[in-house]
């Protein structure tokens, strides 16, 4: 018997525009624009596509339809920044480190906020705050980098310190106006936010260049070549057993990392998957400790999505499932441009 179901989300629990307040600072840089752009590092020491993804990019349209530089819907009207997501609760426990994207000197920070998805809590409880724990840096010529969702307690910088680029900042966390961790990532430039991919300010047409057409970027060549081969394309990012039919924001939590009785009502496979496009497909193939199948299916995804949860799996036949190590490969393919993918996980049965 197979069971499977879906859910979405979106980012940040946010479909209308935010205002991320650069942590209460007004903007009062007046250095000319000609001057030299920075060369951005990755912000988090993570590998990309595989403890890390890029989710979320820029919202270039001025308009109510979102859009990113690549004509893509891989952002949400009104998004300033770009978001770095990382594998859930439990790997924000372990600890991502967010580092300097380049050198500076910091200008803010705040601490102190809790690590809470706020649906659990409101958007009035992080009102005026919706960056959470994070921190502002000042580069050189006039630049600023804004760093936000930060781990409660992480921020290991003050105001007025000189950083280095790759100088650990803090962890990447859960506060503020967010609803899965990750880091979101702001640059501007006389207090105008700047696309990173292009160099361009947002929603002025006749300065950034159209959707789809190549323009010299903020990165640094390595993190370039990292996010070109990545950008926000889609990938299973948490995945594992349960025995039972699980729920996401359990899974996402880490509440199935123990083995699974012999005796478990089911053998299911859960994934989370940041966005899944539509008509891409994900099949799951379940193996017994013999290396047998046991559980085949194939979901396809009706739409695009920011995030989606699925599951499937069967029910137990036997009296009692045979011990040993089970294994489960998730093959994910997707359709826009981005190569297939498969994970696979490992469960052990006692």
């Amino acid at each position: 018997m197979t069971t499977q179901t879906a859910a979405k989300s979106q980012p940040h629990a946010a479909s209308k525009k935010l205002s991320y307040a650069l942590l209460g600072l007004a903007a009062s840089l007046c250095l000319p624009l000609q001057a030299a752009p920075p060369a951005l590092g990755l912000p988090l020491a993570c590998t990309l596509g595989k403890d890390c993804w890029l989710v979320n990019l820029v919202d270039i349209d001025p308009t109510p339809t979102a859009k990113d530089y690549l004509c893509n819907n891989h952002t949400y009207n009104g998004h300033k920044g770009v978001d770095f997501a990382i594998a859930g609760i439990p790997a924000m426990q372990q600890g991502i480190a967010v580092i300097a994207a380049a050198a500076g000197r910091v200008q803010a920070t705040r601490d102190g906020m809790r690590d809470v998805n706020v649906k659990t809590i409101g958007t009035r409880a992080v009102e005026e705050r919706e960056c959470g724990n994070g921190l502002s840096i000042i580069l050189k010529d006039g630049w600023r980098l804004q760093y936000c969702h930060l781990r409660q307690g992480s921020v290991q910088v003050i105001k007025g310190q000189a950083v280095n680029k790759g100088d650990q900042l803090g962890l990447v966390g859960l506060s503020g106006r967010t609803e899965f961790p990750h880091l979101h990532l702001q640059v501007q430039h006389q207090g105008q936010s700047i696309d990173p991919f292009t160099s361009q300010p947002l929603n002025q047409p006749p300065n950034h260049p159209p959707c789809g057409q190549t323009a010299p970027s903020l990165w640094d060549a390595p993190t370039a070549k990292a996010l070109t081969a990545t950008t926000a394309s889609t990938g299973v990012y948490l995945a594992g057993f349960a025995g039972q039919v699980p729920k996401a924001d359990l899974a996402r939590a880490g509440a199935y990392r123990t083995h699974i009785s012999q005796t478990a009502p089911a053998l299911v496979v859960w994934a989370n998957i940041f966005r899944p496009d539509k008509n891409g497909t994900l099949a799951i193939t379940i193996r017994n400790p013999k290396g047998q199948p046991i559980h085949r299916h194939t979901l396809t995804f009706p739409a695009d999505q920011a995030r989606r949860f699925i599951y499937s799996g069967i029910k137990r036949r036997p009296p009692t499932w045979p011990p040993g190590t089970y294994t489960a490969e998730l093959h994910l393919t997707p359709t826009q441009g981005h190569p297939p993918q498969t994970t696979t996980i490992t469960q052990e049965v006692r």
